[in-house]
């Protein structure tokens, strides 16, 4: 991804599946959920910016369309996968690979390192690549 995560233990917890972390509890081992909570007010946020700007001519209807489509789970799960996210998640006994990017977001957010305004550079780069079969 070509950022150097500040906080490890954080990262860590975010690539831990329910699955996997329910099977390690006795390890202190836990899933942080939380962080797909924030990484999704995130990607709101910075989706409908991005969207306002590169597209200054259409109406509101128009723009809530396209942040729908462009954060929809088969969209968002295309960008997970361009980053390669599912190689790192740990999975128990009949855990689903799941969508890493909404925890990965929330780390961004979170980390000292990161800016919102490198946060948004990042996402718009990647909305604008994934964005473009939209119109």
């Amino acid at each position: 991804m070509g950022y150097q995560f500040k906080d490890q233990q954080l990262l860590r917890a975010a690539l831990y599946h329910s699955s996997y972390a329910n099977e390690h509890r006795t390890m202190g081992i836990s899933s942080n959920e939380r962080l797909e909570f924030l990484g999704d007010a995130v990607l709101g946020f910075v989706s409908a910016d991005f969207l306002y700007r590169k597209h200054p001519d259409l109406p509101e209807g128009e723009l809530t369309r396209l942040r729908r489509a462009l954060l929809c789970e088969e969209s968002l799960h295309e960008v997970a996968q361009s980053l390669r996210l599912g190689d790192f998640l740990l999975l128990g006994k009949g855990g689903q690979q799941m969508l890493l990017l909404h925890r990965v977001v929330g780390i961004f957010h979170r980390d000292a390192l990161c800016s919102l305004q490198s946060l948004t550079g990042f996402l718009c780069h990647l909305f604008d690549v994934h964005s473009a079969y939209l119109l």
